[in-house]
């Protein structure tokens, strides 16, 4: 009897990647014959591929109705068992029904054999809860060691560094200030990271990397402590050289979850989201938040978001050191 053929549909950020780790894990250990296919955009494949917790990744293209139709075609000749879909948007579901699985599993409410209630925002809670709704026992709630590095990736990133003047030996600390473009309210002051970069230095000995997109480019010019890595690892070089950092400095985002996924401290700001939701999970990490009555209103927008303005580069470099402290002290 052929194995159960399962494809996994992802949503496009990093850090709603990161959530699903866990449920792949349930999953792969709920139907352990099962080969477990990946449905994620192309810069996630090395991460899923890596992480041993699915068999294939099929590439989902951006745009172009062409690319998109050959990925259904690939999808609809493996003769899918089941389409478990993690996001809940429109194209995702048009997506899954034209792969033509037997079942689908998902949050919505109509043409799935089994479903779940998303509450809240993308997280790993919700996507156990859908996997538990197949029947798959969870045994790890956290994504903390499921993110897998190879030594060809740990070399390449060793390579970037010294070729940016850090050596092996050199501690280092992580900063990235960016958000999604949809989630613009989630970010700080660029001033408030420059000045957060030079304390790094000066008072903690530490090199401040900058990582992210053009976007961040303010940052990098406003200190010239900072080394500038900004588009220039892949996700899973980028997974390699968070590892390698004392600590992680930044705003809730993808690469936060990252971080905390391969075992760095991370000292993380916080405003309009709620840490308690989508917080770093594991042991070391700091939440940065103001004192506002509006905190965690979990808005997408703000006209005035007093809550990430008033965070100063002090209360920063405070859970900083402590981060760091922790660390050592283990």
């Amino acid at each position: 009897m052929p194995s159960l053929r399962i494809a996994c549909f992802h949503l496009n950020q990093l850090g709603d990647l990161v959530f699903s780790l866990p449920a792949l894990l349930a999953l792969g250990r709920g139907f352990p014959k099962a080969q477990i296919i990946s449905v994620a955009r192309p810069p996630h494949r090395e991460l899923l591929l890596l992480s041993g917790l699915v068999h294939n990744v099929v590439e989902r293209p951006r745009g172009q109705l062409i690319s998109k139709l050959k990925m259904v075609s690939a999808l609809r000749s493996m003769k899918l068992d089941l389409a478990v879909l993690f996001s809940t948007s429109l194209g995702t579901a048009i997506l899954a029904w034209m792969a033509h699985p037997r079942e689908k599993a998902g949050f919505g409410k109509r043409g799935l054999a089994y479903r779940a209630e998303k509450i809240g925002p993308p997280s790993v809670a919700n996507n156990l809860r859908l996997v538990e709704a197949l029947g798959c026992r969870v045994e790890k709630r956290d994504y903390v060691g499921l993110v897998k590095l190879d030594e060809s990736v740990r070399c390449r990133v060793r390579d970037l560094l010294m070729h940016a003047g850090i050596g092996e030996s050199t501690p280092y600390a992580v900063i990235s200030p960016a958000a999604s473009g949809r989630r613009a309210i989630k970010e700080w002051t660029s001033e408030g990271f420059a000045a957060v970069a030079e304390r790094l230095a000066d008072d903690l000995d530490l090199v401040p990397v900058l990582v992210g997109t053009e976007a961040d480019e303010v940052v990098a010019g406003l200190s010239e402590k900072i080394v500038d890595l900004r588009g220039k690892t892949s996700i899973i070089e980028l997974a390699a050289l968070l590892e390698g950092a004392h600590v992680f400095v930044g705003i809730d985002s993808g690469v936060m979850h990252l971080a905390a996924a391969v075992g760095t401290p991370v000292a993380a700001l916080f405003g309009p989201t709620d840490p308690a939701i989508t917080g770093p999970m594991g042991e070391g990490h700091k939440i940065v938040q103001s004192d506002v009555p509006c905190l965690a209103c979990m808005k997408t927008s703000c006209r005035e978001p007093l809550c990430m303005q008033r965070i100063t580069p002090d209360a920063v470099i405070e859970s900083v050191a402590m981060c760091v402290s922790e660390e050592k002290n283990v």
